[in-house]
């Protein structure tokens, strides 16, 4: 009987030994027929690099990977209006190495789904309508590799994200060329769950008061901003230092949260970089700065604005102050910095041509100025029929001249004893304390001589134990 179990034991043993992995190979498609039955059937499917031409929109309601290769769909003269590819009914999809062309609505359009990403082209260049991707619905997506997204005139943006979640760690957004420059790279909808990781630092955050957030690219910043003047922009966040195209106009009440980086002005423009037109306008930890085209770093026209820890740059410039506040009302929090160059007017201009205007310091606030010649902290052009109001400039290290501008207040040097008498003498500065301790370390003595006297004294005692120790040894 023992030796029947044995047998079996080693006959299952080698089963399971030789038992040898299967790999089942990708299903290769070789054309839109092929591709909508290995969709079907679930799993890997490989389009070989080829081209593979869509008559209607390619549905995926199935588990699939696929690879290397290009779903062309092109609906234009079908007179179907339709997305290239939907990914529906919570399927799980991967796209590895994959473009996907449209010239009709969005190439790529998941809704309900999850889609893993590598290396992903979205070519919307022709589309007639739509976007490169919309991700909606409570979808899921992730993005790694290089993502290009081509953008044509009809386009509404790269991405659209609504009520899902999307992670773009590991991703680089490439071959973004928006056609207009109301075009934003990623919009998203839904601001209670917004659910948006791993974005490249190059773009900047604008926010409405619709609750849309958008990532726009450096040149299109400033012309994205005025085509939502009429949504009310609230904030502008920057995640890196911004080049603009054209100057930066802040129509609504908004907030630039700059996390200490620039806003540096367009080239070959002369105009202000950034001018406020609403009251409530904040700019915190950000600097500014004018090219060698432009006027001034910062012009607030009938407008007040609060500056936290700014930094105005108008060292290049054809003309122009660091700032210009006319008919209006700056108020200064933490420090404000102005570097000037040659060609500067001076730190701030306070101008009530169009009506009062003024500055206020808050307390702690500090303005400095580096200058090349000694140009006016902040200098001041009335008019007869309105005020100009200054507060708290001496709290912020300024004083004013004669001519009633303000300038950094100068500090006075200590100044050294005019008589030999006022400072002590090294003998008066002596104490007989001093002196005593001086005469007592003189007759102590020194360290070598005391080492010594002890080396002595010891010797002396170990040789008279050695002859005591000899006599005892003699009398016995």
């Amino acid at each position: 009987m023992k030796r029947k179990v044995l047998a079996c034991i080693t006959a299952c043993a080698l089963a399971v030994c030789c038992f040898v992995p299967v790999s089942f190979a990708a299903t290769a498609v070789t054309d839109e027929a092929s591709l909508r039955t290995a969709i079907e059937e679930g799993g890997t499917i490989d389009l070989n690099n080829q081209t593979i031409n869509l008559s209607s929109k390619l549905v995926i309601d199935n588990n699939v990977t696929i690879t290397g290769g290009t779903l062309n769909g092109d609906f234009s003269g079908t007179g179907t209006a339709n997305n290239v590819v939907e990914v529906v009914n919570g399927a799980d999809v991967t796209l590895n190495d994959i473009t996907i062309n449209s010239k009709s609505n969005h190439a790529l359009n998941v809704w309900g789904g999850n889609v893993t990403a590598n290396n992903l082209i979205l070519d919307h260049s022709n589309g007639q309508n739509g976007a490169p991707a919309v991700i909606s619905n409570s979808s899921n997506a992730k993005f790694s590799g290089e993502l290009t997204l081509k953008l044509g005139d009809k386009s509404w943006y790269g991405i659209n994200i609504d009520n899902s979640t999307v992670d773009f760690t590991g991703a680089t957004i490439t071959g973004v060329d928006t056609k207009v420059n109301t075009q934003s790279v990623v919009c998203i909808e839904d601001p209670v769950n917004e659910g948006v990781t791993g974005l490249p630092v190059s773009l900047t955050e604008v926010r409405t008061a619709d609750g849309q957030i958008a990532f726009v690219q450096d040149e299109d910043l400033s012309q994205f901003v005025a085509a939502k003047k009429d949504k009310d922009v609230t904030s502008i966040t920057l995640y890196d230092d911004v080049k603009l195209s054209e100057p930066l106009n802040l129509y609504n009440a908004t907030k630039v949260i700059g996390n200490g980086n620039s806003i540096i002005g367009p080239d070959g423009v002369k105009d202000n970089v950034v001018t406020v037109w609403e009251d409530g306008t904040a700019l915190n930890d950000l600097a500014i700065k004018t090219t060698a085209s432009n006027k001034s770093a910062l012009h607030l026209y009938k407008a007040s604005a609060t500056l936290t820890n700014v930094t105005l740059d108008n060292q290049e410039t054809v003309g122009g102050a660091g700032m210009v506040v006319n008919g209006g009302k700056a108020t200064i929090v933490g420090k404000l910095n102005i570097l000037l160059g040659a060609n500067s007017w001076g730190g701030v201009n306070i101008d009530d041509q169009y009506g009062n205007s003024g500055m206020e310091f808050a307390d702690g606030s500090t303005l400095t100025l580096t200058s090349p010649s000694n140009q006016d902290a902040i200098y001041i052009d009335r008019d007869e029929d309105n005020s100009v109001t200054v507060i708290g400039a001496d709290k912020a290290g300024l004083e004013q001249d004669a001519d009633g501008n303000y300038v950094i207040a100068k500090t006075e040097e200590p100044t050294e004893p005019s008589q030999p008498g006022d400072k002590p003498s090294q003998d008066e500065d002596k104490t007989p304390a001093a002196d005593a301790d001086k005469e007592a370390a003189a007759d102590s003595p020194k360290t070598g001589d005391e080492s010594a006297s002890y080396g002595l004294l010891i010797a002396l005692m170990l040789c008279s134990g050695a002859g005591i120790y000899a006599l005892k040894r003699n009398a016995k």
